[in-house]
């Protein structure tokens, strides 16, 4: 129902990236064209995160399809107050006082060409993975297990969804969560297949639409990850691929992917622009 769908990522482990697509899956699955996220939120103690630090964590809210970054936090402080000012407890200072402050604005720069490619395409995500929400608000104790952005190990990855979703991710799958509600009141037409995780609750409405469910004629393109995290986009006849290395180490792949027609790359870190006529290299994080 939101109009911009919000995701968050949190601390410096808590960087669940299908977690985070349940925004950007609201918004694909809905037509909404911006997904935004509370970002970077305290990566670590105050005005000792590095820029590299900052990009990296952003880089794993671009791959769960966010597109309309918001930093957190510049929480107030009145300039008579002597540094470091008013703190709030879950800030990453992304403010004047910070001493990175003066170099924000290459990591700015970077962003802005991510966002400009991400908000003037549209996702291409063709499959739909099952969300049985009639599975979860009462854990085996009886008690409403609470669904957070942190800690999703619980609530999510150990039930048969969070299994299904992280296979599919790992084997270079594009794909949204999809809800009850609009299995049965959306035209889900783009999409080519529908994955149902094993659930023991399902309501009738939706088993009905899950039953008149047909395979439509769209391309289910797996990518080579071969080290590489990814997310999908379509402008126009083109496909467009962010790719992250998200490992310490290099990665080259063995082939550049399988697509017809010719292919360019952009490091959104220079803005430079180059075709690309071998095997994707990445150094670490990039």
């Amino acid at each position: 129902l939101a109009d911009i769908p919000e995701t968050e990522m949190y601390g410096p482990d808590c960087r669940d990236i299908l977690v985070s697509k349940f925004a950007s899956s609201a918004a694909h699955v809905t037509g909404k064209r911006l997904v935004s996220s509370e970002s970077c939120t305290w990566i670590g103690q105050h005005f000792g995160v590095p820029l590299a630090e900052y990009k990296r964590f952003i880089d794993r809210l671009f791959l769960a399809g966010v597109n309309h970054m918001f930093y957190h936090g510049c929480c107030y402080s009145p300039v008579e107050a002597s540094w470091p000012g008013w703190c709030f407890y879950a800030s990453s200072e992304m403010n004047w006082r910070n001493p990175i402050w003066r170099d924000v604005k290459f990591l700015n720069a970077y962003v802005t060409r991510c966002q400009s490619m991400f908000q003037s395409a549209a996702p291409d995500e063709d499959t739909l993975v099952y969300w049985p929400f009639c599975d979860y608000p009462v854990g085996t104790n009886g008690i409403v297990a609470p669904m957070t952005v942190h800690n999703a190990s619980g609530w999510f990855r150990s039930h048969p969804v969070g299994a299904t979703a992280d296979r599919l991710y790992r084997e270079g799958r594009a794909f949204d969560f999809v809800s009850d509600r609009q299995l049965q009141s959306i035209d889900l037409g783009r999409y080519a297949d529908l994955v149902v995780p094993p659930c023991t609750n399902m309501p009738v409405a939706t088993a009905e639409s899950v039953a008149r469910f047909v395979r439509r004629p769209a391309r289910v393109e797996p990518f080579p990850a071969e080290g590489l995290q990814f997310t999908r986009m379509r402008r126009g006849d083109e496909t467009v691929y962010f790719l992250v290395n998200t490992n310490g180490t290099r990665v080259v792949t063995a082939a550049r992917p399988s697509a017809a027609g010719s292919m360019w790359w952009m490091d959104p870190m220079t803005g430079e622009v180059g075709p690309l006529n071998g095997p994707i290299e990445l150094e670490p994080h990039g």
